[in-house]
């Protein structure tokens, strides 16, 4: 198995708000759907590919659990080059946490605050 992460879900006040964040930070467009489990969310994919983009995931609402603030994970996305995309989440509503920053062989990272509040991280090479 190449990637042993295949999904991921960021829990949202927000929808449209959160999808507009998202498609504008990294450029992606992502796709309103019903929910397949029939309950009260509302949900935004991500593309799911796994050939071409190795995991998928979605933006959600859910009227049955409240959201919390401040949560305990970090969820990195690949980038070009993490500054354009931190500089894009500000844009677009979000706070930078940790600029870019070096992780020598290993590339650059960045933190940002999406326009939920979750914190995410950002991942380049340049």
């Amino acid at each position: 198995m190449p990637n042993p992460v295949s999904w991921f879900e960021i829990h949202v006040d927000d929808l449209q708000r959160a999808k507009a964040f998202y498609e504008g930070v990294f450029q992606h467009p992502l796709t309103e759907s019903d929910c397949p489990s029939g309950n009260e969310s509302s949900i935004c994919i991500f593309s799911t590919d796994y050939e071409e983009y190795g995991i998928g995931g979605m933006l959600y609402t859910d009227k049955n659990y409240p959201i919390i603030r401040g949560n305990n994970f970090t969820i990195f996305f690949n980038c070009d080059d993490c500054a354009v995309e931190s500089a894009r989440a500000e844009a677009f509503g979000g706070k930078l946490l940790q600029e870019k920053t070096s992780i020598g062989e290993e590339g650059f990272y960045a933190v940002v605050e999406d326009s939920e509040g979750n914190r995410i991280g950002l991942h380049s090479m340049q």
